[in-house]
């Protein structure tokens, strides 16, 4: 075991990180085969946000025996995440960066109910509405396109765009609503969204390791087709195209995936949090969380090249089916398609008639977020 080492750093890899889902039970990461543990004291979640690289396990052990946790106790639990694969353990000769650890664990640990709180749903105040945009039209758009994030991913996809759109303006944004816009390819100036001379095109929301469902609320209410792209470690999520009221929006996936998982709101206030129901703190020194740290070269340029196909494909006229995702799996790779619809409970699609077929390829039924041949 890489416990045994007392010299050892062990830090969780960036798609395992630990997000608390209610007190005493947590979840390594986004990605479905994420394991979840139960039954931890405060003092035991509170010293698995310490495990980030920058102390040894020797350290961590008279941290563990300063809570209160028995020294037998603590070694099961390491024991336990080094087993699941979890963790890794830093070279002696690589120094310390907090950047590659990322948030993990609040020390708030007491102010959990407050997670449970959803973000803002739109619509509430009856303002904010889905934009009831017209069939797409047949003819190939021609404003610019938006990439709306930040980090590895957004880059590497603005420079894909760049250069296979040489006549289109491609620009990037920050992932705060309302910021600067640091442009690349045909738009030269530091820029706002609002200052954007055109309607996008296409507008490609990139979230890590998920996709704040407010990020698509400011094109939603114009209309605007957009792209949700959530990378979580070697996994990366591509769509589905939000482009009328027929189809799922984000908020649509979020109501469906918090169907499936009680604990759904309480993670997303951790990975998506407003000032009031900000749960996650920055472990010292760290940077922020892209979903794609640690990727090769080569694995982020086929992520990134996946999204550039899909954009490409849209903006020449040939859309996937509605409510469509494609989930571009690592190391293999794998592809896999899943189906969405409209949530019967989103208020933003009230009065509309959404597609439904809910048959797959076979015949059978196909629940929401389930794969598709």
């Amino acid at each position: 075991m890489v416990s045994a080492n007392p010299d050892s750093r062990l830090r969780f890899h960036p798609w395992h990180r630990p997000i608390l889902r209610c007190a005493g039970e947590v979840q390594f990461g986004l990605l479905p085969e994420g394991p979840i543990v139960a039954g931890l004291t405060e003092a035991e979640v509170a010293l698995l946000a310490r495990l980030d690289g920058s102390r040894s396990l020797r350290t961590c052990f008279v941290e563990a025996a300063a809570t209160g946790v028995k020294a037998l106790r603590w070694r099961e639990l390491v024991d336990l995440l080094v087993e699941l694969g979890l963790v890794e353990s830093l070279p002696e000769h690589v120094g310390w960066s907090g950047s590659a650890q990322g948030p993990a664990l609040g020390s708030a640990l007491e102010s959990v109910s407050a997670s449970t709180r959803r973000p803002a749903f739109p619509g509430a105040g009856g303002s904010a509405r889905l934009g009831r945009a017209g069939p797409p039209s047949l003819t190939a758009p021609t404003g610019p396109v938006v990439v709306d994030g930040s980090g590895p991913l957004a880059e590497q996809l603005v420079t894909l765009l760049s250069r296979d759109l040489p006549a289109r303006s491609v620009s990037t944004t920050s992932a705060v609503m309302g910021r600067s816009v640091a442009s690349t390819g045909a738009v030269s100036s530091v820029v706002t969204v609002d200052q954007v001379n055109a309607t996008p095109s296409l507008v490609v929301l990139v979230g890590a390791p998920a996709l704040d469902p407010r990020s698509g609320d400011r094109w939603l209410a114009s209309g605007t087709t957009h792209l949700p792209v959530s990378a979580a470690g070697r996994r990366t999520t591509i769509g589905p195209l939000v482009e009328g009221p027929a189809g799922p929006c984000l908020w649509c996936l979020d109501l469906h995936r918090a169907d499936r998982d009680d604990a759904w709101p309480t993670v997303m206030a951790q990975l998506c949090p407003d000032d009031a129901t900000r749960l996650t703190a920055s472990v010292r020194g760290a940077g922020p969380l892209h979903g794609v740290d640690l990727l090769t070269a080569a694995e982020l340029h086929l992520t990134a090249g996946s999204v550039a196909v899909f954009v490409q494909s849209v903006l020449a006229g040939h859309r996937p089916p509605p409510g469509i995702s494609i989930d571009i799996c690592l190391p293999w790779p794998r592809t896999d398609h899943r189906r969405w619809a409209v949530h019967p409970r989103c208020r933003l699609h009230d009065g509309v008639e959404p597609y439904e077929d809910r048959q797959g390829s076979d015949g059978q039924r196909v629940d929401d977020g389930d794969a598709v041949a």
